[in-house]
């Protein structure tokens, strides 16, 4: 990209980072303690859903109507693909982060056993219906392959769109082996940088099936804006005085502990209790 072009989206990206806190502090203003935590995601899709229709979110909706327009100029997928690493870093990785072990662990299984995730497709492969299915299945695990990646990538040597990264030459085998990976692991960052590569290679295998319909399209960024409530009911709030990118700041942690990655995440960012 151009200098200027890569400053706009720089300060797009910036803008709805900012603006999404601000999402934060107003559901908070709204509910108070009363609204803390992951029980309360009904209700806070609720209230998210209400204030837009009231056009109350303006300031960060237009920000993101507008990262969508600069995404669909670009060509380069690598490039793409950072950015939906971002936007997903600025909700959920950020409080996935924040709240790293159990969630690390969620997205590791979840990887496998949400309703479109890679069980869907040995399920779909027996019935037949893998045609029907493999647009669902492809969203979905780009999505986790995105935020598992966030979260383990200072173990990593490699990322998703690399063009050392080659699709699978066999889905069917490389998802079974992938799948009786994870249902007998524990989820340690260890465990899940080292079955990374594998799930590269399928999702790069999924990608190249539905002709890399979701980093080409704005398909990850649509469904991005009400996607993990919980990243707002239990925060946290950050304010930026670095000017990392957030991938960069996440790729810096040293030692995936959650403490460790508090300390780090503090260096990059002030943090606000949304419990008082």
């Amino acid at each position: 990209m151009m200098v200027d072009s890569h400053e706009r989206l720089s300060g797009i990206l910036r803008q709805i980072e900012s603006e999404h806190q601000e999402v934060k502090r107003a559901y908070f203003r709204r509910f108070g303690r009363a609204g803390l935590g992951s029980r309360n995601n009904r209700m806070t899709l609720d209230w998210f859903d209400s204030e837009m229709a009231a056009g109350s979110l303006k300031a960060l909706t237009e920000p993101l109507d507008e990262l969508k327009l600069v995404f669909r100029s670009i060509a380069d997928r690598r490039e793409k693909y950072w950015i939906l690493r971002e936007i997903y870093a600025i909700n959920p990785s950020f409080h996935e982060s924040w709240f790293y072990t159990n969630h690390l662990r969620s997205d590791f299984k979840s990887l496998c056993t949400n309703r479109h995730g890679l069980k869907a497709y040995l399920t779909s492969a027996r019935r037949g219906t893998l045609d029907r299915c493999r647009q669902g299945i492809c969203t979905t695990v780009v999505r986790y392959t995105i935020l598992l990646e966030n979260l383990v990538s200072p173990l990593l040597s490699e990322s998703l769109m690399d063009t050392m990264v080659e699709p699978s030459k066999d889905i069917l085998a490389d998802v079974k082996s992938a799948v009786a990976s994870i249902r007998d692991a524990e989820g340690t960052p260890r465990q899940v940088a080292d079955t990374l590569p594998l799930v590269f290679r399928i999702t790069r295998g999924l990608l190249e099936a539905t002709h890399y319909h979701q980093i080409e399209s704005t398909t990850l960024l649509d469904r991005w804006l009400l996607y993990a409530p919980c990243g707002i009911n239990e925060g946290p709030i950050f304010t930026r005085h670095s000017d990392t990118d957030l991938p960069g700041v996440l790729k810096s942690v040293p030692v995936l502990e959650e403490t460790v990655i508090r300390g780090c995440l503090r260096n990059h960012f002030v943090f606000e209790d949304v419990t008082h």
